[in-house]
């Protein structure tokens, strides 16, 4: 044998003796000068050159070219079943070519070529084969559009976040500029002014201002504001010269039913405030005063928000509430305040259960007085202090074992509350009564008795009525003297 005719002449690869069709290419192999001619009357034959092309006038015959195609197609279909399990992982070239391509080949030249996937013909088809190949193609193909596909995918999403970002900051850079713009012109300066009215921004209208025309305290702070109690159907319209750096509006709105008018200057500034822009010289407000409390209450809340009373406070326009202090024995209503009503003046009930707690603390007072150190000295009353008060007569008479008892306590009549929110009660005057021993003699003395009126001895209860106050532990205090010692 050759040495040619050991290898494939097309591809190179061995071949076996008596192989017409190499295994590998599918080639028909060429064995010395006879198989040349084959060949190349084989390929006249296909190209037409030596006449119409024929099974009878082609040199190869049906056998051969049924082997051939049969090869062929066999080889496909182990290269995409191979290329399949690369993909999959499962199946080896072989294996692919035992599952896909297998079957019983008939290469006895009969003219045809059997196989469970594939039938063969003298026409040289081999349907089941070409069937199973494409089906391994396309699943390789598919899996490779998917990849491409996700690839696409990814870039058009990278792609498109980038652009949404470039939109949002345009977007973000166009609006601030159109907001600084706004602010140049004073029309647009006082609407966005008046919003902040509106809403009761209070800090936001104080910022827009300039720092002479800015309200100050807790009052002008956005917790003082209550929902519901803005100005509304804000309007305002140029007055006076609309050119320079001063403007003048006339700004009205609408207040709990109410309709309200003020002149607003504005002031063009020039890079103060970091942009070329207006603020407010002069503000919309009004006074808000707190009258006096009553004794010993000293503070008030406007709107939720503590502030001393008896005190005035420079507020915005809007509804201002104010809840004075109370106890259980002085309570009192809640004061509505807007510019029309500006003045909180509280006026205050006493509950009924005072008058007692004011009457125990006389009775209390009372008793203290009969049993003072400088009108008794040990268990009796010192002599000289009823002579001082006139109760007895200094005639030289002998007075021994003089006792004080509270004959008649003082009676609490009325009880009210001045204008300036002072508490005050009314008093009927109370008795004391002396008993004591007497004569010239000192050895032959009689008993005897007389009566002084509580107002004759100092106490401080002279005067018809007398202030008082009560605490919130229910205490009630007043002051007064007695006998020249104080007493709370």
């Amino acid at each position: 044998m050759a040495q040619d005719d050991k290898f494939c002449t097309n591809c190179g690869q061995p071949i076996e003796p008596g192989d017409i069709v190499c295994t590998h290419c599918g080639k028909p192999i060429n064995r010395g000068a006879k198989a040349a001619e084959k060949s190349k009357n084989f390929d006249f034959a296909r190209k037409g050159e030596t006449g119409d092309y024929t099974l009878q006038n082609a040199e190869l015959t049906a056998g051969e070219r049924v082997v051939q195609d049969a090869t062929r197609q066999r080889n496909l279909a182990a290269q995409a079943a191979a290329n399949a399990a690369q993909v999959s992982g499962t199946l080896s070239g072989s294996q692919a070519m035992n599952e896909l391509a297998g079957g019983n080949w008939d290469t006895t030249g009969a003219g045809s070529a059997t196989g469970t996937h594939a039938t063969g013909t003298a026409a040289g088809t081999s349907t089941g084969t070409a069937t199973v190949a494409s089906t391994a193609v396309a699943a390789q193909q598919a899996q490779l559009e998917a990849a491409r596909k996700k690839r696409v995918g990814k870039r058009l999403l990278i792609a498109f976040l980038i652009l949404a970002l470039v939109v949002a900051t345009s977007v973000g850079t166009f609006f601030a500029i159109q907001f600084v713009q706004r602010l140049n012109n004073p029309t647009s300066f006082l609407t966005q002014y008046t919003k902040a009215l509106s809403t009761g921004n209070f800090e936001t209208m104080n910022a827009m201002a300039a720092p002479s025309a800015r309200l100050h305290g807790r009052l002008a702070q956005n917790p003082a504001t209550k929902k519901g109690s803005y100005p509304s159907k804000i309007s305002f319209s140029p007055r006076g010269t609309q050119d320079g750096n001063y403007r003048e509006f006339r700004l009205k709105y609408t207040l709990a039913g109410e309709k309200y008018s003020t002149i607003m200057t504005v002031h063009k500034v020039d890079g103060s405030a970091g942009y070329n822009g207006w603020e407010a010289t002069s503000q919309p407000h009004f006074t808000l005063s707190i009258g006096k409390l009553l004794t010993p209450f000293a503070s008030v809340e406007v709107n939720g928000v503590p502030v001393p009373a008896n005190a005035s406070y420079l507020v915005f326009p809007g509804i201002y509430t104010v809840h004075a202090q109370q106890s259980d024995w002085f309570t009192t209503e809640d004061v509505v305040l807007s510019p029309k009503k500006a003045t909180a003046q509280f006026t205050y009930k006493m509950n009924p259960d005072v008058k007692k707690i004011i009457q125990d603390k006389v009775n209390q007072d009372a008793d203290l007085l009969v049993n003072n150190e400088n009108l008794v000295e040990g268990k009796n009353v010192d002599v000289d202090i009823l002579r001082t008060y006139g109760l007895i007569l200094d005639d030289g008479t002998f007075y021994k074992n003089v006792k004080a008892s509270v004959k008649e306590y003082p009676k609490v009549k009325r009880v009210g509350i001045s204008e300036d929110n002072i508490p005050w009660f009314e008093l009927q005057e109370g008795k004391v009564q002396y008993d004591y021993d007497y004569g010239t003699d000192a050895n032959h003395l009689q008993h005897g008795s007389s009566e002084a009126l509580i107002s004759n001895l100092g106490s401080g209860y002279d005067n018809t009525f007398l202030s008082f106050a009560v605490d919130t532990d229910n205490t009630v205090s007043f002051t007064h003297e007695l006998n020249g010692r104080r007493f709370d």
